[in-house]
C-alpha cells in the first residue's frame, strides 16, 4: 500500500473510533507530512471538516469497513 493509502486508512480508523477530532489531535496521533491529504479526503467524501474538527462520513465508514 502507498504512503497515501496508509495515512488515509489510519485517519479513517481513528475517526471511526473517536467520531470527531480536532486537526491538532489528529496530528498528535498520526504524523502528517502535509495536511493536504485531509482536503483530498474531504473532497473525496471520506471525511468532513468543520471549524477545525474532522469527522468520518457514512461513505468513509463504508470504505474502511470494506477494506
Amino acid at each position: 500500500m502507498s504512503k497515501l493509502g496508509e495515512t488515509t486508512e489510519k485517519v479513517l480508523e481513528l475517526l471511526r473510533e473517536r467520531d470527531r477530532v480536532t486537526i491538532n489531535e489528529l496530528e498528535r496521533e498520526i504524523p502528517l507530512t502535509d495536511t493536504e491529504i485531509l482536503e483530498f479526503m474531504s473532497q473525496g467524501g471520506l471525511i468532513e471538516m468543520n471549524n477545525g474538527e474532522i469527522s468520518i462520513t457514512r461513505f468513509g465508514t463504508e470504505v474502511i469497513t470494506v477494506g
